[in-house]
C-alpha cells in the first residue's frame, strides 16, 4: 500500500527536511522539484523514499553526497529501524 501522507511528514520530519514540502507548496504539487529543490533537499526526498520503500536490501554511496553528517546518521538510524541490509 502507498504511504499516508502522514507516514511521509513524519519519515520527512525525521530526516529534518519537514520544510521541504513547506516550500514547495504541499505533497500534491505538480511541478518541477529540480528547479526549485536543493541537491540536498533532492537527496534528503531520495533518502525518505528509501525508507518509505522498506526494501530489504539498499546501497549507499556517499560520494558527492549534498546531505550533512546530521542527516546521514537520521538516515541510515531509521534504516537501521527497519532492519534492511544497508551496503556503504
Amino acid at each position: 500500500a502507498a504511504p499516508s501522507d502522514t507516514e511521509i511528514l513524519q519519515i520527512l520530519e525525521a530526516l529534518g527536511g519537514d520544510a521541504v514540502v513547506t516550500e514547495v507548496g504541499g505533497l500534491d504539487v505538480d511541478r518541477n522539484l529540480n528547479e526549485i529543490l536543493s541537491p540536498a533537499e533532492q537527496q534528503l526526498l531520495g533518502c525518505a523514499r528509501i525508507v518509505l520503500a522498506q526494501p530489504r536490501v539498499v546501497f549507499v554511496d556517499w560520494t558527492g553526497s549534498a546531505l550533512s553528517t546530521d542527516q546521514r546518521e537520521r538516515f541510515l538510524g531509521l534504516l537501521a529501524d527497519s532492519s534492511p541490509t544497508v551496503v556503504e
